[in-house]
């Protein structure tokens, strides 16, 4: 396994937040609670490492049909309440942000789909309300991430499948293409 170098990447994310106020305020921070039963954050693989001890959040490893990174073993941390700020994982650090690969086969990020109905900011659809300096930080973590097999391939997965819903009929109605 490619080895990724968290202390550098949440370092990176440690200060910065999508708005420069408390975004958890528009919505109760609703991406930091269960906000549906069952519902966790996946962990990067070796990232589960570093949650397993504490008393704050469980994990699951989730079936072998359902690994989003190739050959590697991924799991989902789901907290119990609320989490200490400084110990959140990588994708509640990046979020309401997500890879995507562009045309030249290069990452760039959108908002992500898979937060539309939890996130106001997702639901507005307009990523230059965001800070450009958690941007910015994001943009260089998932870049340097890109550089890992697995991570690469979890990006155009992630491409593949929002490419597709953004053909989808419904879109339409709703005024979202």
């Amino acid at each position: 396994m490619d080895m990724i170098d968290f202390k550098k990447l949440y370092g990176l994310l440690e200060d910065v937040t999508p708005l420069k106020e408390d975004c958890g305020g528009l919505c109760g921070a609703r991406c930091c609670t269960e906000w549906d039963k069952g519902v966790g954050v996946l962990l990067l693989p070796g990232e589960e490492k570093m949650f397993g001890e504490k008393d704050w959040c469980r994990l699951a490893e989730l079936p072998p049909e359902e690994q989003p990174f190739p050959g590697e073993n991924s799991y989902l941390l789901y907290c119990r309440g609320t989490c200490p700020r400084e110990e959140r994982p990588l994708l509640c650090r990046t979020f309401p942000l997500a890879p995507f690969m562009d045309e030249n086969d290069g990452v760039k990020l959108i908002l992500d789909e898979d937060g539309l109905l939890v996130c106001p900011l997702v639901k507005l659809g307009k990523m230059e309300r965001l800070d450009p300096h958690f941007i910015g930080n994001v943009l260089q973590v998932w870049r340097e991430l890109a550089g890992k097999k697995f991570a690469r391939a979890y990006i155009e997965n992630y491409t593949a499948r929002v490419k597709s819903q953004m053909e989808q009929p419904w879109r339409k109605l709703l005024g979202l293409l």
